[in-house]
């Protein structure tokens, strides 16, 4: 066990005081350990991963922060399908790459997402038309209560947009360790989604592997994302707004363009951020002090060295309130500040 470690390289943004205590655990026998002895030792404590969706507080944390270190990787064919396990502190980038390189279906539109496994379940991630929750099989999570790992089923895990049963009250007290998916040896293409439409509209259908399709969400991606060598982000900062249909029409009323999709019910619209911020608001590319809204991507919020957990902060209250003025809509953080 360290002490006074910086937690500045824990996280995407590059931004954070120190922790007080620090470990890196490669086992669930070390976490269990870990989480035994911040116990006795009646230290506050916290589990991080990747950092890709974390803003740490400028302040020292004064008890134990805990890093997944976890790594493994199973997989077992079936006819037609493979099942794949990966322990929570892999890169979840390195297995869509592994997954498309072995030509198979299902994590390709998922690809260049930063992040550790662990947090693909908790925050059931998606982009491009596709969410964890269409290939998950199953998530193995400690309970820290008991020390006992236990299985949970897709349905258990309770899956939404950018939520789990794992942000729930009584899902807190998990921590994952391993996620299996369903992978497919044969698939069809997700392409349905605008940008990723545009560019396979002159690529034959047969051409359109994983692996090719990797190709062009990293594309995408890198022509939307920031360089994470250059400035900090956690990419998507914001969430998008899920309305009622009765307010989704009263906005459109002022704001006609406004781009919605019907969710399943009919009764609720999932509305854009982004173009919110961007048409509505006119805030792409605006900022306060070394952080600002990325001016290609305005969902992404950019951080400059030497910029401050309390910068980042006050900026997402900004905008919120501006959100909240021009729309009525209460914008809600994906990233988790800590």
């Amino acid at each position: 066990m360290e002490q006074n470690i910086s937690l500045k390289k824990y996280s995407t943004f590059g931004i954070g005081g120190r922790s007080r205590f620090f470990i890196s655990v490669t086992s669930v026998a070390e976490l269990t350990g870990a989480i035994s002895e911040a116990k006795e030792r009646n230290w506050s404590w916290r589990l991080v991963g990747g950092g890709a969706n974390t803003l740490f507080a400028d302040q020292d944390y004064q008890g134990l922060t805990i890093h997944m270190a976890i790594k493994g990787l199973e997989s077992h064919d079936k006819e037609d399908e493979t099942v794949v396990k990966a322990y929570a502190g892999e890169d979840w980038d390195k297995l869509v790459k592994w997954s498309t390189d072995r030509g198979y279906f299902g994590l390709e539109n998922l690809s260049g997402i930063p992040g550790s496994v662990g947090a693909a379940p908790v925050q059931n991630i998606g982009s491009y038309g596709v969410e964890l929750q269409d290939v998950l099989a199953e998530v193995e999570a400690l309970n820290t209560e008991t020390g006992v790992v236990e299985s949970f089923s897709p349905e258990q895990c309770r899956l939404g947009y950018r939520h789990s049963f794992f942000k729930e009250p009584a899902g807190e007290k998990y921590l994952v360790v391993s996620v299996s998916l369903l992978l497919r040896k044969k698939g069809k293409p997700v392409t349905h989604y605008r940008d990723v439409e545009e560019r396979v509209k002159d690529i034959e259908p047969d051409e359109l592997t994983p692996e090719r399709i990797r190709e062009l969400i990293l594309d995408i991606r890198n022509s939307k994302f920031p360089d994470l060598g250059l400035v900090g982000s956690a990419g998507s900062f914001f969430t998008n707004p899920v309305v009622s249909t009765d307010h989704y029409r009263r906005l459109v009323e002022q704001y006609p363009e406004l781009p919605g999709h019907e969710l399943e019910g009919g009764d609720r619209v999932k509305l854009s951020t982004a173009w919110i911020l961007d048409r509505v608001c006119g805030l792409k590319g605006w900022g306060k002090g070394k952080v600002r809204l990325y001016e290609k991507q305005p969902l992404v919020v950019v951080a400059e060295p030497g910029a401050s957990a309390m910068e980042v902060k006050e900026l997402a209250d900004e905008v919120q309130e501006q959100v909240r003025e021009k729309t009525g809509i209460e914008l809600r953080w994906e990233v988790t500040f800590m």
